[in-house]
C-alpha cells in the first residue's frame, strides 16, 4: 500500500508540474504580428514552403516537402525531397541537432532553386504587380484596404483571389462550382518558364469566352495573379458589373484577428493535449448511472425453468437459485401464473423468475434448474 501511495503521489507531481507549465506558457506575453513575421523569415522551412507554392501555383500537401534526417556519430544530416518539383533531393550539411539540420537542408534547396531561377533571368524575390485602377476602388469599396494604402503593396494573392472568386459568384447568383474558374499552363520555349491562361465559362456574355493570359513566368503563381487581375479588370469595367455593391462582399478579417485566431486555435489544441491535474476541473460525466435492475416484462411461464426478461440497459445474463430456497408469497401474488415465483430484492435476482421443481433440467436451454436469463 505503501509503495502504491509513493507511486500516485509521485504521478501527482509530475502532472500538476506539467499543468503549471501549460499555465506558464499560455501566460507569455504574445509576440507582436512583426516579429511573428520576422521568426517566419528566418524559418528557412516556411521559405521554402512559400516558395514551391508560387512555382508549382498550388497549396502543398505533407507529401510534397518530406524531410528525411539522418544521424552520423553526434551529428545530423537531413536530405528533403520535393515530389512537387520533379522529385528534387538536396542534401544538407551535418549539424549538432535534427532541426538544424532540417533548416539546412531547406536552406540549401532554396540556394539551388535561386540559381536556377537566376539562370532564366528571374529573381525568387516577390514580384510588386501594377494593379489597375479598378480593382484598386473595388478593393477599397469591399473593405480590404484603404484608399491611402499602397495596393500593390498591400493587395496580396488571397486577397485577389477573394475578391475575384466573391464578385463571379454574385453575378452567377450561387456557390461556385468547379470548373467555374478555370487556369490552365503552357510550357514556354524555355524549360522551366510558363504562362497561365484564365477562362470564366461561368459567366454570362463576352466574359464567359474571354481569355486572360499571364505572362512567361518560373513561377505559375505569379502568372496566375497577372490573369486573375486582368479578369478581374475586365469584369469591373462591364456592364453586368457596372452597379455592384461590393461593400462587405469579401469576409475581411484584419491581420489582429487572424493571429487573435491562431493563438486561440493552438492553445485549444494545447490544452487537448495536456493531462488535468488531480482535482481538477475535468468536468462531469454524462451518465448518471442506472437505479438497480427495474422491472422485467415477459411472456408465459411455459413450465420450464428458464425466464426471458426485458430490461433495457442490461445484457443478457445467467443466475442460478437453489432448489432448496423457501419463499413466503405477499398478498396479491397467488394469483401469478403457473411456474412464476417471487424472489425476494435481498437475493438481488430482481422481482420475478420462473421456478419449477418437478425438471431437473430446461430442456429449452439446457441450463440447470433455476438458471434465469435477463
Amino acid at each position: 500500500m505503501a509503495h502504491m501511495a509513493a507511486l500516485s503521489a509521485a504521478k501527482a507531481r509530475d502532472m500538476a508540474a506539467m499543468a503549471a507549465m501549460s499555465a506558464m506558457a499560455a501566460s507569455a506575453t504574445p509576440i507582436s504580428h512583426e516579429e511573428e513575421l520576422a521568426r517566419q523569415r528566418d524559418n528557412t522551412k516556411v521559405q521554402l514552403g512559400t516558395l514551391l507554392q508560387r512555382i508549382t501555383g498550388k497549396s502543398l500537401d505533407k507529401n510534397d516537402i518530406v524531410y528525411e534526417v539522418q544521424k552520423h556519430g553526434n551529428q545530423y544530416q537531413c536530405s528533403v525531397t520535393m515530389a512537387s518539383v520533379a522529385s528534387t533531393q538536396v542534401f544538407g550539411e551535418l549539424r549538432v541537432s535534427a532541426k538544424e539540420a532540417e533548416q539546412d537542408a531547406a536552406s540549401h534547396a532554396i540556394r539551388t532553386f535561386e540559381g536556377e531561377i537566376q539562370g532564366m533571368g528571374h529573381s525568387i524575390a516577390e514580384r510588386v504587380s501594377d494593379i489597375p485602377i479598378s480593382v484598386h476602388q473595388a478593393a477599397v469599396a469591399a473593405g480590404i484596404i484603404t484608399m491611402e494604402e499602397n495596393p500593390s503593396e498591400t493587395l496580396t494573392h488571397p486577397d485577389i483571389k477573394s475578391l475575384l472568386h466573391s464578385i463571379i459568384a454574385k453575378v452567377v447568383n450561387r456557390r461556385l462550382e468547379k470548373g467555374d474558374i478555370d487556369y490552365s499552363f503552357e510550357s514556354t520555349a524555355t524549360p522551366g518558364m510558363f504562362n497561365a491562361t484564365l477562362t470564366l465559362p461561368c459567366m454570362p456574355g463576352s466574359l464567359g469566352t474571354q481569355r486572360w493570359v499571364g505572362s512567361n513566368s518560373p513561377f505559375k503563381k505569379d502568372s496566375m495573379f497577372e490573369c486573375a487581375l486582368g479578369a478581374l479588370d475586365s469584369m469591373l469595367t462591364h456592364p453586368v458589373c457596372a452597379n455592384m455593391v461590393l461593400a462587405g462582399i469579401v469576409n475581411v478579417r484584419s491581420v489582429e484577428d487572424k493571429r487573435l485566431k491562431h493563438r486561440k486555435d493552438k492553445a485549444a489544441k494545447q490544452a487537448k493535449r495536456t493531462p488535468q491535474p488531480p482535482g481538477g476541473n475535468g468536468g462531469k460525466g454524462k451518465g448518471k448511472g442506472k437505479k438497480g435492475m427495474g422491472k422485467f416484462s415477459g411472456g408465459k411461464g411455459d413450465g420450464n425453468d428458464t425466464f426471458r426478461g426485458m430490461n433495457s440497459g442490461f445484457p443478457q445474463q445467467s443466475m442460478s437459485m437453489p432448489s432448496s430456497a423457501a419463499f413466503s408469497f405477499p398478498s396479491g401474488f397467488q394469483n401469478m401464473p403457473s411456474g412464476m415465483v417471487a424472489v425476494p430484492h435481498s437475493m438481488g435476482l430482481g422481482q420475478v423468475s420462473n421456478f419449477n421443481s418437478a425438471r431437473s433440467r430446461s430442456p429449452r436451454s439446457g441450463l440447470p434448474r433455476g438458471m434465469g436469463h435477463f
